[in-house]
C-alpha cells in the first residue's frame, strides 16, 4: 500500500521541506500573480479571436432577435391569458426550440 493519497502528502504539504521548486521560473508572489493574470488574458483574447472567426455573428444576432421577440410575445399572451395567441405561438414553439439549440451550438 504505497499509494500517495494514503500517505496524506498528495500535494507535498507535509512540512518536510520548502514548498515549490528550488529554482522557480518566476520568483516572487506578485510577479507570479501577474504572470498568471497575463496568461489568462492572452488565453481569453485567443478564445475571443477564434470565436469571432468561427461564429457567423449576423446569423447569431438574427436568431437571438427572433427568439427574444417570440418569448416576449409569448409572455405577453400568457399574462393576458389570450388563448388564441398562446395557441398560435405554441405552433411556432418547435421552430423556436430548434433556433435556440442552433444559437447555443454557435456560442
Amino acid at each position: 500500500m504505497d499509494l500517495v493519497f494514503l500517505q496524506g502528502d498528495m500535494f507535498g504539504i507535509r512540512g518536510e521541506g520548502p514548498l515549490g521548486s528550488a529554482d522557480p521560473l518566476v520568483k516572487g508572489m506578485l510577479p507570479s500573480a501577474l504572470a498568471v493574470i497575463g496568461f489568462s488574458i492572452m488565453l481569453n483574447m485567443f478564445n475571443a479571436g477564434v470565436r469571432k472567426k468561427l461564429v457567423d455573428s449576423v446569423k447569431l444576432k438574427r436568431i437571438m432577435k427572433e427568439t427574444r421577440t417570440w418569448q416576449k410575445e409569448r409572455m405577453k399572451a400568457f399574462r393576458s391569458k389570450d388563448q388564441n395567441k398562446i395557441g398560435e405561438l405554441n405552433k411556432k414553439s418547435k421552430y423556436m426550440n430548434k433556433m435556440s439549440m442552433e444559437m447555443m451550438q454557435m456560442n
